[in-house]
């Protein structure tokens, strides 16, 4: 094995383990060999400890978010690994296998790529010198949109046009803290519409998530005196100073101001159960 290639293994498997398990170097690595389904052992982890990216037992790429739900992965449903990581004989870091999707390049041309895990749950390939992303998953749990601002309906409209989903659901605890973490990191200052309304007579998520006893109302998120429908039906987050999950939602009129907005960066909300007769 010459020297860039031993290096360029040794700085991959650092990223990929960050938990410093033992692997075995050796040429034409396949990562899913040194990686397992098995929590707190061998991973690639967001900063935030709130995804996973995990090369498991059938060869297929998962990202777990919270250790519970698999929010993406390859093409398991027909057994293919069409995301499979490995690292070549000539030094290339390769995602695809049998068909390539994407390489570093081969020899001494190959650029100084690495794994990262995001805090939005996407799993990028990135390029050391450039800092540019060469490969993603491209699945964020969620997506601010401060460039324009639109009123309830429009933002809503805006999500579906532009990513196929809503306005962005907090379905608990973690996505609220995710939605204030990236709010904060993104630097979005103003109040911000969320996926939550009630133009049906009761407040409901957008995308059918289905909230405790189907009631929305009495969501923890709420602020103080809220929700209030003689402020408004629609629901939005609050931006800076809120620093916690605790207040975060108010009611809002749905057209007398433009606010910039958050969607869902997938789907993943099941519709509320029909009670039965």
């Amino acid at each position: 094995m010459n020297m860039m290639l031993f290096w360029l293994s040794y700085a991959i498997l650092l990223i990929i383990n960050p938990m410093n398990a033992q692997f075995l170097v050796k040429n034409n690595l396949t990562i899913s060999e040194s990686l397992t389904n098995t929590p707190n052992e061998n991973f690639l982890r967001s900063s935030n400890g709130f995804f996973e990216a995990r090369l498991e037992a059938d060869g297929n790429l998962r990202i777990w978010e919270f250790d519970t739900t698999v929010v993406w992965e390859s093409d398991s449903a027909n057994g293919i690994a069409s995301y499979t990581m490995r690292l070549t004989t000539n030094g290339a870091l390769r995602i695809g296998f049998p068909t390539q999707l994407w390489t570093s390049g081969a020899g001494a041309s190959a650029p100084d790529a690495y794994a990262v895990m995001q805090n939005d749950g996407s799993l990028e390939i990135v390029n050391g010198s450039a800092g540019n992303v060469l490969w993603t998953t491209d699945t964020p749990r969620l997506i601010f949109v401060d460039s324009v601002t639109r009123f309830y309906a429009g933002a809503q409209t805006w999500c579906a046009s532009e990513y196929g989903t809503s306005l962005f659901t907090i379905r608990n605890d973690d996505d609220a803290d995710l939605l204030i973490q990236q709010r904060d990191e993104q630097g979005i200052a103003d109040d911000f519409w969320i996926g939550l309304a009630n133009l049906t007579g009761a407040y409901e998520w957008g995308d059918g998530h289905c909230c405790d006893n189907n009631d929305c109302s009495t969501l923890s998120y709420w602020a103080t005196g809220f929700p209030d429908s003689t402020i408004g039906q629609c629901g939005r987050a609050r931006g800076p100073p809120v620093a916690n999950r605790i207040h975060l939602v108010e009611s809002a009129s749905c057209t007398a101001t433009r606010f910039p907005f958050v969607c869902n960066g997938r789907n993943v909300a099941e519709a509320c159960p029909t009670a039965s007769p």
